[in-house]
């Protein structure tokens, strides 16, 4: 077997490599070259598998629905099916286990996919409402995204959502603009929503840059360790 002659260095190496594959495949996210469902009426599915859930709910059930989300004729459904997928996950972790499974049979159709696009979602801000007026949408929201994915791969061979992976709000009503977080510059006012794609371009050359330090590391330790194994050793003498 190869890992019997491993050394640790080599290791280290191999999982910074795999890091920085893994890294540089995460930046391909939220782009489908198949529609990652399984049916082609997507809305009916999902309304007869809501119809179902909803027998074992109470209606009136409180929870909270996305209030700020800025209109957008491309992104809008990937962020409603991102937060109703986060949403239902959340329910059916405070949920016994037969309504945990109803819960599941939504889930499983859109989390393998959903998720994998990272969206941050940090700007969204809620309002109560109860869980019928929360799941009524649900059906149209996906079967809307399964439809313009269908499309766009149609036309282009593939649904790229690799710009909508920061949803963009709307500014809260009481806010007053002393009180936005922008900072000045030379070249004008730059909005702090850049700020997370400007961190995201760091993790690529922090690994371009860890990888040749491991192999000098690894270079340096075998000669040092065979200077160790001629040096001789100390011996106490029998007293």
């Amino acid at each position: 077997m190869i890992w019997r002659h491993a050394t640790p260095e080599s290791f280290v190496v191999f999982v910074l490599l795999l890091l920085f594959l893994t890294q540089c495949e995460s930046s391909q996210n939220c782009v489908f070259q198949h529609v990652p469902f399984e049916s082609t009426n997507n809305t009916q599915l999902f309304l007869s598998k809501i119809k179902e859930l909803k027998q074992y709910l109470l209606l009136n059930y409180p929870v909270d629905m996305p209030s700020n989300l800025k209109p957008d004729g491309f992104c809008q459904e990937i962020w409603e099916v991102h937060l109703i997928n986060k949403k239902l996950k959340h329910l059916a972790s405070v949920s016994g286990r037969i309504l945990e499974r109803k819960f599941f049979n939504i889930t499983y159709h859109i989390a393998s996919f959903i998720e994998g696009c990272n969206i941050e979602d940090s700007c969204v801000r809620f309002v109560g409402t109860n869980i019928t007026q929360f799941l009524d949408p649900v059906p149209y929201h996906i079967g809307n995204l399964a439809d313009k994915m269908e499309k766009l791969i149609e036309l282009k061979e593939s649904a790229n959502y690799s710009k909508c992976t920061i949803i963009q709000c709307q500014p809260d009503s009481f806010t007053t603009p002393g009180t936005e977080n922008v900072t000045q510059s030379h070249g004008g006012v730059q909005s702090s929503q850049q700020t997370p794609l400007q961190r995201s371009h760091w993790g690529p050359f922090l690994l371009l840059l860890l990888i040749p330090i491991s192999c000098f590391l690894l270079i340096m330790t075998r000669p040092l360790r065979n200077l160790f194994q001629r040096l001789p050793r100390f011996q106490e003498t029998p007293v």
